[in-house]
């Protein structure tokens, strides 16, 4: 969004702002863009949308995601799941590459609605920021950027087509010693998995579970944070840092590269901690979860206090702990999720990525209400990241700790499980 729009000429309906001074709030000294001008930041956009309307557009996916979350459990009980991934990759590539001319040429509410389309087959996946930057200070412009992730889409669904398979009966691409392996640990619940009925989910046993419900809360707030993060960070990059095009791409690519170390590390560290005992199952992922949720909301809480363009490198450096620290959620409640009950991991998933599906879309609604006539009022800005956050920690951590997990995780498995 950020290379799509000609911030130059930015209108803004609520405030009927032809032209926002982006440094008003500052120092001029320390916080005068690379050109030297105080004029905002442009990288080249040709798209006239105001913030109300582009907050429309964000929230078109969340839509899609929202509304099918649940019916897609419905047709992966009823259909083969690799033709249902392939159409999903197709319709998120298709409508991907159809956004550039919707955007140009059809307005804002026609990319909510390719956007919706993309929320319906949505695979959160993360977009290569320092690929994409490059494209938009290109001759190509930010359409390549959609256009490229459709060719990718494109060879990725023609040789899943090929290559994939619903399970190891079909799969052609093992040996008879890996199917054998795969069949004698789960074969003999492939067949009741694909026939099983929603009627015989214990939905009630679900909805009064506590560790369930504190879960539930979890997940929501995370994907809050994630869409906030995903969506907003470069516009926040573009508008408080005052970075370019290119810098911006790098800004984001290493937080998520610390991201997926927080994940792997903290894991592997966790995993070697439950083998030797040292730590059970359950404490381990309430540790993790407290780490993550205050160790977010102590960087959202520095992001707010401590930064403005002048401190660039500091910014970034909290940015890559922010990751990190969200990186550590995979240890603390996603891992609780699959332990609550195996049996019934697919229905649990499903309500699980229902709630955090709402959390996404509350994220456009929260940010432009707190959206102020000067966008780098970081303070008006950051409050709400910062207050969003600090209630993930506060909430996460005090419902992990208010509930003794270990006792509702055994009565939930002796009653429902099957390990």
């Amino acid at each position: 969004m950020t290379c799509m729009i000609n911030s130059t000429a930015e209108i803004d309906e609520d405030y009927a702002i032809e032209k926002m001074d982006y440094v008003q709030n500052y120092d001029a000294q320390k916080c005068t863009p690379a050109n030297n001008s105080k004029d905002p930041i442009d990288y080249g956009g040709n798209l006239h949308w105001s913030k109300h309307q582009q907050n429309i557009v964000f929230s078109g996916q969340f839509w899609g995601g929202c509304l099918t979350v649940l019916p897609s459990m419905l047709l992966i009980q009823k259909y083969p799941a690799k033709y249902v991934y392939l159409i999903v990759i197709f319709l998120y590539t298709l409508s991907n590459s159809l956004t550039p001319l919707f955007a140009q040429h059809l307005g804002y509410q026609a990319t909510f609605v390719v956007r919706f389309l993309m929320g319906m087959s949505d695979l959160a996946g993360v977009t290569e920021s320092p690929l994409a930057a490059l494209f938009c200070q290109s001759s190509f412009g930010w359409p390549a950027v959609f256009y490229v992730a459709g060719i990718i889409g494109t060879i990725w669904c023609t040789i899943w087509l090929f290559a994939g398979s619903s399970n190891p009966y079909e799969c052609r691409k093992i040996t008879e010693k890996e199917r054998n392996y795969l069949l004698s640990a789960n074969g003999s619940n492939l067949k009741k998995q694909a026939t099983s009925s929603w009627r015989n989910v214990p939905f009630k046993a679900i909805f009064t579970s506590i560790p369930f419900l504190a879960q539930l809360q979890c997940h929501f707030l995370m994907c809050f944070s994630s869409a906030l993060l995903e969506t907003y960070l470069p516009t926040y990059f573009k508008e408080v840092l005052l970075l370019g095009v290119i810098t911006n791409g790098l800004y984001i690519s290493l937080p998520n590269f610390f991201n997926l170390l927080g994940k792997v590390v903290w894991g592997i560290g966790f995993d070697h901690l439950k083998q030797n005992d040292i730590l059970t199952p359950t404490a381990s992922a309430k540790f993790s979860q407290a780490v993550s949720s205050y160790g977010m909301a102590i960087s959202f809480i520095c992001l707010a206090l401590f930064i403005d363009c002048s401190n660039r490198t500091l910014a970034l450096i909290i940015c890559c702990f922010l990751f990190a620290f969200q990186g550590i959620e995979c240890s603390g409640f996603v891992t609780s999720l699959l332990s609550l009950a195996p049996r019934y991991t697919a229905s649990l998933s499903s309500i699980s990525l229902f709630a955090a599906q709402l959390g996404a879309l509350a994220t456009p609604y929260i940010v432009s209400a707190y959206q102020t006539k000067v966008l780098t009022n970081s303070s008006a800005k950051n409050s709400s990241d910062l207050g969003c956050n600090s209630l993930e920690g506060s909430i996460s951590h005090k419902l992990s700790n208010m509930y003794d997990f270990r006792n509702y995780f055994h009565h939930f498995w002796l009653r429902y499980g099957k390990i």
